[in-house]
């Protein structure tokens, strides 16, 4: 259980950091917000896709688990 409660704080910390870059990337040089829609979306699709990988790794780790082990985990 150690091994998977490890996984799940690194794919966690993966999706925080993410998420600052997201917030970072979300403004300019100059600090204010980006308004370009379109940038705006990109930046958003590169998050999600990066967020979706670490979900992915949380569930297939959970599945893993739940069949060497034979049961869920609680």
């Amino acid at each position: 259980m150690k091994e998977l409660s490890e996984l799940f704080q690194g794919a966690c910390q993966r999706m925080h950091t993410a998420t600052t870059n997201l917030y970072e990337v979300l403004h300019g040089d100059d600090g204010l917000p980006i308004t370009d829609r379109e940038l705006v979306a990109s930046k958003l699709t590169e998050w999600r896709q990066w967020v979706n990988i670490e979900v992915d790794l949380i569930r297939q780790s959970v599945r893993e688990h739940e069949e060497y082990f034979g049961q869920k985990p609680k």
